[in-house]
């Protein structure tokens, strides 16, 4: 993990509880976790998982947030200059990390995805070009929930149908689908 200005015995810790919770979550039910199998998962003591963390939650939002700074900066930092080539991006690093959403999904997690993302709303603005001109701040956010809700819920659905179409496919849908969604889906605007 990469989480900047952490004690790298403390990352590798947290590092080690992530990876014992996600093997954990391959094979039961998240809710059916405790602390205990994860810190024995990770040969840990349950005081280090306390000093570390407040709950199994926390434990998924430290490995989100590390999997979202490999996405900034595979991603957003390289500013793919069109929205094509962004959405391509986007839905290529969501294959990549396939396992990961896809157990996210089936453990019935996804909104945890979904509030990691919310936090990095002007990386999203800047990429998307959104610029809620004429738009008070509230409706300025409204605009960016709703492409950013777009994406994640195409992004979602299409985890759930098991990833089946390319990422190149994917992009060009959803660009379809963000530049004129009534038209693209076969439905008049009238």
């Amino acid at each position: 993990m990469s989480i900047r200005g952490e004690n790298p015995m403390a990352q590798r810790s947290k590092l080690s509880m992530a990876r014992s919770l996600l093997r954990l979550m391959q094979e039961k039910d998240y809710r059916a976790i405790s602390i205990q199998e994860i810190c024995a998962g990770a040969d840990l003591a349950r005081q280090t998982f306390y000093t570390n963390f407040a709950s199994k939650d926390a434990i998924l939002e430290y490995y989100l947030d590390d999997t979202l700074e490999k996405f900034k900066t595979q991603v957003v930092d390289r500013n793919p200059g069109t929205l094509d080539e962004l959405l391509r991006q986007i839905f290529v690093f969501c294959k990549e990390h396939g396992e990961l959403s896809t157990l996210f999904y089936k453990q019935q997690l996804s909104h945890l995805v979904w509030q990691r993302l919310t936090v990095s709303n002007s990386d999203l603005r800047r990429l998307l070009h959104l610029h809620g001109e004429g738009m008070d701040e509230e409706q300025d956010q409204y605009l960016l929930s709703f492409f950013g809700g777009a994406l994640y819920g195409v992004a979602y659905t299409w985890m759930a149908s098991g990833m089946r179409r390319s990422p190149e496919e994917m992009a060009a849908l959803t660009a379809a689908l963000l530049k004129a969604p009534f038209p693209a889906l076969g439905i008049s605007q009238g």
